[in-house]
């Protein structure tokens, strides 16, 4: 056989592997993008619809204040939905908005080529090449390490958000009445990821959760 001829069937061969190892991302499902600053790690996903969701993990407290502010800062740089923006507290520090916003922006300016995998309760995020970009656990909890093995996560993204007026009893004049959210945010049919503001055993939350994952398509 000539080498040029036998050179290129090896090419062959070895995209072959390639593709069958899911280490090249042609035919993704996803786009991903991850970044930091300051106390903020943000992923975004972007599956081949079009339909984004953001992940950012704060080392500050997030209240419901902060958080419209960064969805409001966000919708209008990026056009990002509130209901595909899911923010994770892991510190109790001052709440630095600004680092959220930059983060994000960053991370949605670094799209590239993802294969997204499901595995214990948590989702890896690695490029074509194998090289872990980020984890995700169910709760939200961002980090930039400890990718694993699993099953292929296929698209869409589907997103839910909706605020809760919860049940109270008698209060002192001038008390505010603080509203919770609940969110959740499925990618495919494998990974869903709930976000609960708000006692779990209000029969409002509670309504709420049901609700959201039935709109995206979890029972």
């Amino acid at each position: 056989m000539p080498k040029k001829l036998s050179r290129k069937l090896a090419g062959c061969f070895a995209i072959e592997l390639l593709f069958a190892a899911g280490l090249l991302a042609a035919d993704s499902d996803y786009q991903a993008g991850t970044a930091a600053a300051g106390k903020v790690k943000a992923l975004a996903l972007v599956d081949r619809r079009g339909a984004r969701a953001v992940f950012a993990t704060a080392e500050f407290r997030i209240s419901q204040s902060v958080s419209d502010f960064i969805a409001a800062q966000l919708m209008k740089a990026y056009g990002v939905d509130r209901a595909g923006l899911l923010l994770h507290s892991i510190g109790q520090g001052e709440p630095a908005p600004g680092d959220a916003v930059t983060a994000i922006g960053a991370a949605l300016g670094a799209l590239e080529p993802a294969v997204v995998r499901s595995s214990g309760g948590a989702v890896s995020i690695t490029a074509p090449d194998g090289r872990c970009r980020a984890t995700l656990a169910a709760d939200g909890a961002l980090a930039f390490d400890g990718c694993g093995a699993g099953e292929p996560v296929r698209a869409p993204i589907r997103a839910a958000f909706q605020m809760v007026d919860p049940a109270h009893g008698l209060q002192s004049r001038g008390e505010p009445v603080r509203p919770g959210s609940v969110q959740a945010i499925a990618l495919g049919g494998q990974f869903v990821v709930l976000a609960v503001e708000g006692a779990r055993d209000d029969a409002r939350v509670a309504a709420a959760i049901r609700q959201v994952l039935a709109r995206v398509g979890r029972r």
